[in-house]
């Protein structure tokens, strides 16, 4: 599947002369909590980008999903997953693509790496001026697994983004918390199943999107 961000809109941006893109960023983390919200081990999931300033920003972003794996198409070289999600990140007025992207055999590993479930996020107007990749996406439009992401997309989701982890300090050292219990003043007590049903629920309501999606990992008997 390919998530067309055109109309979101998500565009590329410059760090220290580095490519990101924050929108699409966005986009894999709720792509990401959608489907662990749903019973989706994070062992089963893998997050694939070619830009190491991308990568950064997503490792950041689902910083709080210590089993999931965050790589570069070279890293995941020899590796695989039930489901992938690819962030191709170049978006731009210019059909600029860069080097990365031009490289076919690049590309072929990071679009074979997923056993059950492929999801591409990206610009399919950027995408079109590369050659090969303007001929995948003419393959994938021609079995209707192009999805044209609303420009409320972002929005229209309740993932909130994890807090961040608590500082230690020279008063909270003191106290000792057992097993299954919380900490003092901690600011994300755990969500019961009943809890994540609710949320599951409310994400897949009226999403076409997100019931697509998740229509290969439902688990089974719940």
């Amino acid at each position: 599947m390919f998530l067309n961000t055109d109309e979101v809109p998500a565009t590329e941006t410059y760090k220290n002369e580095r490519i990101q893109n924050p929108a699409e960023a966005e986009i894999v983390r709720q792509t990401v909590e959608a489907l662990c919200e749903c019973g989706v081990p994070e062992s089963n999931l893998g997050v694939i980008t070619v830009y190491r300033s991308q990568l950064k920003l997503l490792q950041q972003n689902l910083r709080q999903r210590k089993g999931l794996e965050i790589l570069t198409a070279d890293r995941f070289q020899g590796r695989d997953k039930n489901c992938i999600i690819i962030s191709l990140v170049r978006a731009n007025n210019k059909g600029n693509v860069g080097d990365l992207l031009r490289d076919w055999r690049r590309l072929n590993v990071t679009f074979t790496r997923a056993k059950s479930k492929l999801i591409i996020i990206g610009s399919r107007k950027t995408l079109e001026a590369a050659e090969a990749l303007n001929e995948f996406l003419k393959l994938i439009d021609s079995k209707g697994w192009i999805y044209n992401l609303p420009e409320s997309c972002i929005r229209q989701y309740e993932f909130p983004m994890p807090l961040p982890t608590p500082q230690k300090t020279a008063s909270t050292k003191k106290h000792k918390v057992s097993q299954g219990q919380e900490a003092p003043g901690s600011p994300t007590p755990k969500r019961s199943q009943e809890g994540r049903q609710v949320l599951s629920a409310k994400a897949l309501s009226n999403r076409p999107l997100l019931s697509e999606v998740l229509q290969e990992f439902k688990p089974s008997g719940r």
